[in-house]
């Protein structure tokens, strides 16, 4: 089974690269080469699969889906699978295809949430018994009353849903037993000192790996290079704003830019001479995009960025403020002074079907400008600045 599941991952993945949709003609075709590269192609020979084989392969699907942490959105999964199973042919339909992505979307995110909210929990807990043994050990007050205080902050702590069981049954612990520390405490300061060190210091391994893992979540989002957000971010906040499309019915839409001979800086003053325009070029863009704009390296030299705009003429004058600061920047590496140019194309999400079309829609124009002498930006209603 775990073959299987990667097999339908690597895919996916295939699918997304060679930018096809995930019909069954394309998903059959994919698949059989993913099987192949997994030497499993024997298997999985679409001209021999019947329908009692695509039943037992739909059964597996309910352990493939399996959450591993978070078990809420097990139901919607056997919903899911047993829909498919009483129309099996529509196995590798659009539809059902896109369901079985957002089922594993969802999975994965609610898996990290209770991930998260475990480790606060264990924060919260740490903190607590931390500060009330330093209490314990320094203070010289009447030790009954420092315990009943730890009790009530105890029985006041808030333990999240996705802990109530696993630490939710350690507060009813530590409340009940409370009281008995009290004499140990008096017998044994010197090693509920050293406890309380322990303590911190897990508490600081805890906030040391949150914030490694805040920062390793960021990095895998920021083009290493330009320092911008990069595809897979890009992609992200598409579907952010996508959605926010559809339900308040705001506007955007995408520019695709590209700088002009590109391979010919490379080749005159090297690589590094290259990635020096690049990271130069990204940071000239930066400067001009708001904060509610989203701008991202597409790949080599070409960069994309979701506009929000409430007119035609909000976008116009931002492309002519990016043709005018390009223009009057001087380029320079060691001892040359380099020529910049670009040339783009911008779409319009309502004039579009869909975010993919409106991307294709922008590569397209941008094309047209490189076509007509490069240099220039070609906005969808024919303007060109």
């Amino acid at each position: 089974m775990g073959n299987t599941t990667q097999i339908i991952k690597d895919t996916f993945i295939g699918l997304k690269k060679k930018n096809l949709d995930a019909i069954p003609k394309n998903y059959a075709h994919e698949f059989y080469i993913q099987a192949k590269s997994h030497n499993l192609e024997h298997l999985f020979d679409l001209t021999e699969i019947d329908e009692e084989k695509i039943k037992i392969f739909i059964h597996d699907l309910t352990d493939i889906l399996a959450p591993s942490i978070d078990h809420d959105i097990k139901d919607e999964i056997e919903i899911f699978v047993s829909k498919v199973l009483k129309k099996p042919d529509n196995l590798f339909e659009i539809d059902f295809i896109n369901e079985l992505k957002n089922l594993t979307t969802t999975r994965i995110s609610k898996d990290r949430e209770v991930v998260q909210n475990k480790s606060q929990d264990i924060i919260k807990l740490t903190k607590l018994l931390s500060k009330q043994f330093q209490r314990m050990i320094l203070s010289s007050d009447n030790s009954s009353n420092t315990f009943l205080d730890i009790k009530e902050e105890l029985e006041e702590l808030h333990i999240s849903q996705s802990s109530s069981r696993e630490l939710g049954g350690l507060q009813t612990k530590l409340i009940d037993t409370i009281y008995n520390l009290e004499e140990a405490v008096k017998e044994h300061r010197y090693s509920l000192l050293q406890e309380k060190e322990n303590l911190e210091d897990i508490e600081e391994k805890f906030l040391l790996l949150q914030e490694e893992l805040k920062q390793a979540q960021s990095e895998k989002n920021i083009d290493y290079l330009t320092n911008i957000y990069n595809r897979r971010a890009f992609d992200i906040e598409l579907e952010k704003i996508e959605k926010k499309f559809n339900i308040f019915n705001t506007n955007y839409a995408i520019a695709l830019y590209d700088i002009d001979h590109f391979k010919k800086i490379n080749d005159q003053y090297g690589h590094a001479c290259g990635d020096n325009v690049l990271k130069t070029f990204a940071a000239l863009l930066n400067k001009l995009s708001r904060d509610i704009d989203i701008l991202a390296r597409y790949g080599g030299e070409e960069f994309i960025i979701i506009l929000n705009y409430d007119n035609i003429k909000e976008i116009t004058k931002y492309v002519k403020r990016i043709k005018d600061l390009i223009e009057n920047r001087e380029f320079k590496y060691k001892d040359h002074l380099i020529e910049v140019k670009f040339s783009g194309g911008i779409a319009l999400r309502e004039s579009n079907q869909s975010p993919l079309e409106t991307i294709n829609k922008a590569d397209q124009l941008m094309y047209k400008a490189k076509s007509q002498g490069r240099d220039k930006v070609i906005l969808e209603d024919g303007t060109t600045i």
